[in-house]
């Protein structure tokens, strides 16, 4: 979720609004940069972004959830799959 401002915002990464994610799915969610695990989320989450930075997340099943649905028969299972968003 890149920043573009001049200022830190808070930035929603809400879940129904991800292709492939449930809306009101729980997932596993890590901080790309860093790798810190930011635990079981449910919905979605809010992070804090500062000016002209981009937070990256890695979005993983293991929660209840499934990733997937809408890309074919091939990876409507898969266990991991990167979202830039």
């Amino acid at each position: 979720m890149p920043n573009t401002l001049e200022n830190t915002r808070t930035m929603r990464a809400d879940f129904g609004e991800i292709p492939g994610l449930q809306a009101g799915g729980r997932y596993k969610v890590d901080n790309a940069w860093t790798g810190k695990c930011l635990g079981s989320i449910k919905d979605g989450i809010n992070l804090h972004v500062e000016s002209h930075d981009t937070a990256v997340l890695l979005v993983q099943e293991g929660c209840g959830s499934r990733i997937g649905g809408g890309y074919g028969k091939h990876n409507v299972h898969a266990k991991r799959e990167w979202r830039w968003w």
